[in-house]
């Protein structure tokens, strides 16, 4: 019928985007073009009511993660500048791009099917946080990284693993206090569990 045809219309000229994408961008601008066409699907899915417009941006949000982590990690240590950066610039409009998508299925919470109250917006969380975890656990490291001549080698390690510690149970507990103010269980439950990793770093 026509709205098939519309949709599977919408969805051949979504590939070709996505395609187009990469070989007219380069750098942290593919990211950028990515996390926004992630949004914008999802934000027309609840326009136009068409859930499945919903698989396509979480397609567009898989490249994304998967970019994210394979190719935008790496930075040059011998010219670089914590959080003005490339790597930042990527890793910051992905994150936002996931709490947008986040924000938007809230408002049209009553237009979700069971399984995306149930598996949608968890997963946009825990992959927002998971990301934001790594970047700023990657910022650290490359900054001691690339101060490491005023320290020994053995020395700038225990500092990666100290900090990484306090840094993932200051991360923890935020979470954890947020889950409870907002009284979210599936927040204070990652919060328990991501403290639960420098405690046991700790004791091993």
């Amino acid at each position: 019928n026509l709205v098939q045809l519309s949709v599977m219309s919408l969805g051949i000229s979504l590939i070709f985007l996505t395609i187009a994408i990469p070989i007219q961008l380069n750098g942290a601008w593919v990211t950028i073009a990515w996390a926004a066409e992630a949004v914008v699907l999802i934000w027309i899915s609840f326009t136009l009511r068409m859930w499945q417009m919903r698989i396509f941006s979480l397609v567009a949000f898989s490249i994304l993660s998967l970019r994210l982590i394979a190719l935008e990690t790496e930075v040059t240590i011998e010219d670089f500048q914590a959080i003005l950066n490339h790597r930042m610039l990527a890793f910051s409009s992905g994150i936002l791009a996931f709490y947008v998508a986040v924000y938007i299925a809230k408002i049209h919470y009553a237009s979700l099917m069971n399984w995306e109250k149930q598996k949608l917006l968890p997963g946009l969380l825990l992959t927002a946080n998971a990301l934001s975890l790594l970047i700023i656990s990657l910022e650290m490291i490359t900054l001691i990284d690339a101060n490491i001549a005023n320290f020994s080698a053995s020395t700038a390690n225990h500092i990666k693993s100290l900090g990484l510690s306090l840094l993932w149970a200051i991360y923890a507990s935020i979470l954890i206090i947020i889950g409870i103010i907002r009284k979210v269980r599936l927040i204070r439950l990652a919060g328990l569990i991501l403290l639960t990793i420098p405690i046991i770093k700790l004791f091993i």
